[in-house]
């Protein structure tokens, strides 16, 4: 390892061991005395992973990533009042990111909810899930998410809380929802400088190749910059969204509607230029890199914009049992979703969205579920990596041994259209204490310009231990 562990722990906040000491230890005084009621749990996350395939030495062999988070829930019973606060400690380490602290301590879901009558209202940093899919959601967009290490964690823990204000309003076993977030928050996600980065070391491979001296000016000018007009607090960025549950018979169902930004960005050109620089950064041959520099790119054609459009999103899910199984889907049209076309320029298209899945668990606790994601593309064009119609097929299996201790699983995603596909096996133990064991690994093959495939180099194994108490 390459730093010690004194070394890794000198790092580490001083404010958090404090708080450390109060979620681990009971109140000095009788809390049944207390006009509140105080929930709290904490939970440590430990990851390390190994790289089982190597492309260039600048790729790191081993990662490591650490939390501690402390759960808090305040209720106040006679006033109808909840206080959530969360706090989070992140470790990282051998990331090859140097933008940001290895450790940073932040303030995750913090917010105040008051109960009246059929009404809820909340403010603060809060986590919202919509869709019935779990991580494979199609409706599940009003949070950015966290893609630091891309899809090796759980969506719900990928998400970053958003500032927003909330009201439920509850009536006759239906619901609505609505959802106000007064300013933007992309998520996290880079583009060069890690190993999990869109276009990996692709500036230092460069660098560090046998290419003209040229070439490598050109490409260690590209820079990527923000659109200024999101970080402005302007009312032109309020976000909002809103939700109708209720329930026909047997079948729970939800109508939406969200005006959000795209939390992913999308590189827009500033000049026709700049799509020879996009050409060569998504598709890095040699070939690419001379027509690069033969386009003697200006300052301006080599800089890239951080494109995030809003999007007018109308959905509806659905969930039932049939027979032992659940059945569950979701459907959405976007508008004026981004995409690159062929020649790499930016353009938006409607798309329509189907997602589904059914699942079985049976007597003897073996779990299977099998889903499918189907997307259209209107008004289709040549575009980059996309097909008019793109097919998915999403499954997973787990078999539970030993009355739940030991489990193990395999989640998978094929994509018939693009041919690019992710296994990922685990194996669980859970201990008595509340320390969960895993260990697991990633395969993710397909064409260099698909999701899966262009990460096929980064095949790995991870351990994991969760401890919660």
């Amino acid at each position: 390892m390459r730093f010690s562990a004194y070394s890794r722990l000198a790092k580490i906040n001083p404010v958090i061991f404090p708080l450390v000491l109060l979620g681990m230890t009971q109140p000095a005084f009788a809390t049944n005395k207390l006009p509140f009621d105080w929930q709290r749990e904490v939970k440590i996350i430990t990851r390390a992973y190994q790289d089982i395939k190597s492309e260039n030495r600048f790729e790191q062999e081993q990662t490591f990533e650490g939390r501690f988070i402390l759960e808090n829930k305040i209720t106040f019973p006679d006033q109808n009042i909840l206080i959530n606060l969360d706090l989070q400690t992140r470790y990282d380490a051998f990331l090859g990111d140097h933008s940001e602290k290895d450790v940073a301590t932040t303030l995750r879901d913090a917010f105040v909810e008051l109960t009246a009558g059929d009404h809820v209202f909340s403010a603060g940093k809060e986590t919202i899930t919509w869709g019935k899919l779990d991580d494979d959601s199609i409706l599940d967009i009003i949070n950015p998410e966290d893609y630091k290490i891309l899809f090796l964690i759980d969506k719900q823990e990928r998400k970053i809380p958003e500032l927003m204000f909330r009201y439920d309003y509850n009536f006759n076993s239906s619901q609505i929802e609505a959802i106000v977030m007064p300013v933007f928050q992309a998520s996290k996600f880079r583009f060069f400088g890690n190993d999990w980065a869109l276009f990996d070391h692709l500036i230092e491979v460069t660098q560090d190749s046998s290419a003209p001296p040229l070439a490598k000016t050109f490409v260690n000018a590209i820079r990527v910059e923000d659109n200024d007009q999101l970080s402005d607090n302007s009312f032109e960025n309020v976000q909002f969204g809103l939700r109708f549950r209720s329930r026909v018979q047997d079948i729970d169902y939800d109508v939406y509607y969200m005006n959000i930004y795209n939390r992913l960005p999308t590189l827009r050109e500033k000049t026709p230029t700049g799509n020879i620089v996009k050409q060569f950064l998504y598709d890095p041959t040699a070939n690419n890199l001379e027509n690069l520099v033969a386009a003697a790119p200006s300052a301006e054609d080599l800089t890239l914009v951080s494109e995030h459009p809003r999007i007018h999103t109308i959905g509806f899910d659905m969930e039932t049992i049939v027979g032992q199984c659940g059945v569950r889907g979701e459907a959405a049209i976007f508008l004026d979703k981004p995409y690159l076309r062929r020649d790499f320029s930016y353009v938006t298209k409607d798309t329509f969205s189907f997602g589904f899945a059914v699942d079985h668990m049976t007597a003897n606790n073996l779990y299977l579920k099998v889903g499918g994601r189907e997307d259209v593309i209107f008004s289709y064009e040549d575009l980059f990596a996309q097909e008019r119609y793109t097919h998915t097929i999403i499954s997973r299996i787990s078999k539970e041994f030993s009355r739940g201790k030991l489990i193990f699983s395999v989640d998978g995603a094929y994509n018939f259209s693009l041919g690019d596909s992710m296994v990922n096996p685990k194996i669980t133990y859970k201990f008595n204490n509340g320390l969960d064991i895993s260990v697991g690994t990633f395969v993710m093959e397909g064409d260099p310009a698909t999701t899966y495939g262009r990460y096929a180099d980064k095949d790995l194994v991870y351990l994991e231990a969760i401890f919660k108490f």
